[in-house]
């Protein structure tokens, strides 16, 4: 496995250009901060800033047209469709690129609803980012399903597949599911879960993945997840180093039977079936930047190679995995010893990524964010568009919510120290 060097990781981001890539700072201009608030957006990467740069001030026009400006913007767009496709193991006109995320799922749910029935179920995970729980609540009321939720568990937050198994019957159309938890950090196992909604029923239930809060500690290879039953997977690359973009997969024999969501003269086109909002033309173009940096990231740490894109970006992925479970972990040990309610796994393990929330006794997560910002910490709290999840939990206060520290592969061991002082400045310790 490759061991990852931060020093080098750090080379490929702008913000860290003031401090020469060293371990000091998190920030450009604020060499004395360290931002723990990645699962809100991550550092743009140096290439997809460049990319991004040069269309804006070379070619911003209608692509596709015989100018030369015109020629080499479609050019560009096409490179990033085809560079993105390449790093997640996808034909390229199996990839779908929206605003957003969350209208990605407006647009597939809408698009599910001349596929269900009235008395269809669809089934839900409360522990889901909103976004992937709204479009399917809305699908279900335009036609006549009945929306039910898959319960967290209230201790502990987990999703426990046997309470799955009681709410599949015969009517059950598709299962609604993150890939990760953005509160709790638990990693649901994406291929069980297709592999048991197969064994439960003689009908085929659609299995739809949100993947925005697991993405951004290593790109999924799609490819594979779609070979083992996951029938559509989003997720987003403002929080994986690159423009604000929703990127969304969907299985060709699942896209072939929903209704198509664009100008009626591009249902034809596989890639353009879902397209129903036409994003920026500069942020597609800049998508190629991911690849550039996931490639320089491998050939620096592992030399040149003769491998797959996909293959170099997965090895990418176990690296930084590694590295940032490395990371979390003295936190975690930190706060199991304050007199904190850790939300999700009190360690680091295989089933958990590293983001980590926490409630204080006697203190809102809005004040333990401010002394943090006091220390120089970047952190974050509320419910994070993940409220259902936290009410099952005995969060009483959902707009006050928790506070999350989250972590991305820039962040340096002297980042976790920092943190870790300032952790044992604000918070009181546990009574024995």
């Amino acid at each position: 496995m490759i061991s990852l060097d931060v020093e080098r990781v750090r080379q490929h981001f702008p913000a860290f250009a003031n401090t020469g890539g060293s371990e000091t700072g998190s920030r450009a201009g604020d060499e004395n901060w360290c931002f723990f608030e990645n699962a809100g957006g991550t550092l743009p990467v140096k290439y997809v800033v460049d990319r991004l740069h040069r269309f804006y001030s070379k070619h911003k026009v209608q692509p596709y047209g015989h100018a030369p400006m015109q020629a080499q913007a479609g050019r560009d767009m096409d490179e990033g469709r085809t560079r993105m496709a390449a790093l997640l193991g996808l034909d390229v006109d199996d990839l779908i690129l929206g605003p957003s995320t969350t209208q990605n799922f407006n647009t597939l749910a809408t698009g599910f609803t001349g596929l269900l029935e009235a008395g269809d179920e669809i089934i839900i995970s409360e522990q889901d980012h909103e976004a992937n729980i709204g479009a399917w609540l809305r699908a279900a009321k335009l036609a006549g399903a009945k929306a039910v939720f898959w319960q967290a568990n209230a201790e502990t937050g987990e999703l426990e597949q046997a309470e799955l198994l009681k709410l599949i019957n015969p009517r059950t159309r598709l299962v609604a599911l993150t890939h990760s938890s953005n509160i709790i950090g638990s990693i649901n196992p994406l291929t069980e879960i297709a592999d048991l909604l197969k064994n439960a029923s003689k009908q085929k239930i659609f299995l739809i993945a949100d993947g925005v809060s697991y993405a951004p500690h290593g790109l999924p290879a799609i490819d594979q997840l779609a070979a083992n039953g996951v029938d559509a997977y989003c997720f987003s690359t403002y929080k994986t180093f690159g423009t604000h973009m929703g990127v969304m997969y969907i299985h060709p024999e699942l896209s072939s039977k929903l209704t198509p969501q664009c100008h009626y003269f591009n249902t034809g086109k596989r890639a353009a079936r879902f397209d129903s909002a036409g994003p920026d033309h500069a942020s597609i173009a800049a998508l190629a930047g991911i690849a550039d940096y996931l490639e320089k990231l491998y050939a620096e740490h592992e030399g040149a190679s003769a491998t797959s894109l996909v293959q170099q970006v997965q090895a990418c992925s176990q690296a930084i995995k590694k590295y940032e479970h490395d990371l979390a972990a003295p936190v975690l040990a930190c706060l199991r010893n304050k007199n904190v309610r850790i939300f999700g796994q009190a360690t680091m393990s295989e089933t958990r990524e590293a983001n980590i929330a926490f409630s204080t006794v006697g203190a809102t997560a809005a004040s333990v964010n401010q002394s943090l910002a006091q220390h120089h910490i970047a952190a974050g709290h509320g419910h994070f568009y993940a409220p259902r999840v936290l009410k099952r939990m005995g969060c009483e206060d959902l707009e006050d919510g928790v506070v999350r520290l989250s972590f991305a592969h820039y962040n340096s061991l002297s980042d976790v120290e920092q943190l870790l002082s300032a952790l044992d400045a604000i918070l009181p310790q546990r009574k024995s």
